[in-house]
């Protein structure tokens, strides 16, 4: 039987008699309440209970962190919850020279709640060919809720960029708490432009579908969307 403690090794003395009792007592049971004794699977790693005791802490699961509990008696692993979490993303480009605005590049399959704020980051291009701008839309399920999003210019060059659009949380009075910034570089030269609110209210409904439209000025011009990504915080 293993011991429920340790006992303190016992001196020797010159020419004593070693009996099994002593042997089993300081070096037999001692040697059960080491690790190498302690251990019952790979992983397991050892934490102090008490003054010469010790027990094992199984291994967590991939990528858990350690810490010590919520009552600082013992150690344990905790899966580190995200302030932020990447809820889609689509990498396929997605490229028109359409003179009408339709929906271009999407994230479907989303359950995103109306209580965490929404993120979304999108990579816009256009292309030279005439003197014509492009023009976005960020759509939430069925609700087009940015304006014309004016990127570009009419100047004939290729030009390229990113959108991005934070929303609070969408709630009574507050559907339209947040705000859009997009950049531009032009002739090798950055711009950015921090736009206003949405200005139509985000569904109250949870969030499945995010999608981005998009429209060319002249069909002299192709329009490009890529690397859409949608986060949650909350």
């Amino acid at each position: 039987m293993i011991p429920i403690s340790w006992t303190a090794p016992k001196t020797y003395s010159v020419g004593e008699v070693l009996t099994a009792a002593t042997m089993n007592t300081h070096v037999r049971d001692n040697l059960l309440q080491t690790a190498p004794a302690k251990a019952a699977a790979a992983g397991d790693t050892f934490y102090a209970t008490a003054a010469n005791v010790i027990a094992p802490l199984g291994i967590g699961t991939a990528l858990q962190n350690y810490r010590t509990n919520a009552g600082a008696t013992a150690p344990e692993w905790f899966t580190q919850s995200s302030a932020i979490t990447l809820e889609g993303s689509n990498n396929t480009e997605a490229t028109s020279a359409s003179t009408s605005m339709a929906d271009r590049l999407s994230v479907t399959g989303l359950s995103i709640a109306a209580a965490r704020a929404l993120l979304i980051t999108v990579n816009w291009r256009k292309t030279s060919g005439a003197g014509a701008n492009a023009v976005f839309e960020i759509k939430l399920n069925s609700t087009v809720i940015t304006g014309s999003i004016i990127t570009t210019n009419s100047t004939d060059e290729a030009q390229s960029g990113i959108i991005v659009l934070y929303l609070g949380s969408r709630v009574t009075n507050y559907l339209r708490s947040g705000f859009l910034i997009h950049t531009r570089l032009q002739a090798g030269v950055p711009a950015v432009t921090l736009a206003t609110e949405p200005s139509i209210d985000a569904p109250t409904a949870t969030i499945t579908d995010v999608v981005i439209r998009g429209q060319s000025g002249s069909g002299s011009v192709t329009h490009g969307l890529d690397e859409l990504r949608v986060y949650s915080l909350g």
